[in-house]
């Protein structure tokens, strides 16, 4: 996860919002964005080279630009519901912020252990001796 967390943010918040965090859930500046991208690759690609469709379409245009018959039966996948998309973003965030915890939890418990050795070495220093043996 933390590998992948700078890479989300420069996709996701950086090239969208130029950086801007506030920006990041601002409905306009984000379709404002992707109309502005999608118009980008439109322009670069030759029209004989590029399909431009919604998903909510289904088969149809995808299969008619490939050559190829519509599948019988099977129903065209609609794998990023925006419900979808908002729980995986919600699940990497809790996994950072769970890992995160973890490290505080450990480096906490680590002290813990090490503070309780010093008090143990340092009573041990100070504790009366139990060599209880008498001069003769």
């Amino acid at each position: 996860v933390k590998e992948l967390m700078p890479e989300l943010r420069v996709e996701y918040i950086d090239e969208t919002t130029g950086g801007d965090v506030e920006k990041y859930l601002d409905r306009d500046v984000l379709r404002e964005y992707y109309t502005e991208y999608n118009q980008e690759v439109q322009d670069s690609i030759p029209p004989e080279r590029l399909l431009t469709f919604n998903v909510k379409q289904g088969w149809g245009p995808l299969c008619e630009y490939l050559g190829h018959p519509i599948p019988e039966g099977i129903p065209f996948p609609h794998v990023h519901t925006r419900a979808k998309l908002e729980g995986e973003m919600f699940f990497l965030q809790m996994v950072t912020w769970v890992w995160k915890l973890c490290e505080v939890i450990s480096f906490a418990s680590f002290l813990a252990v090490m503070v309780k050795a010093k008090v143990l070495i340092t009573k041990t220093k100070l504790a009366p001796s139990r060599n209880h043996s008498k001069k003769l």
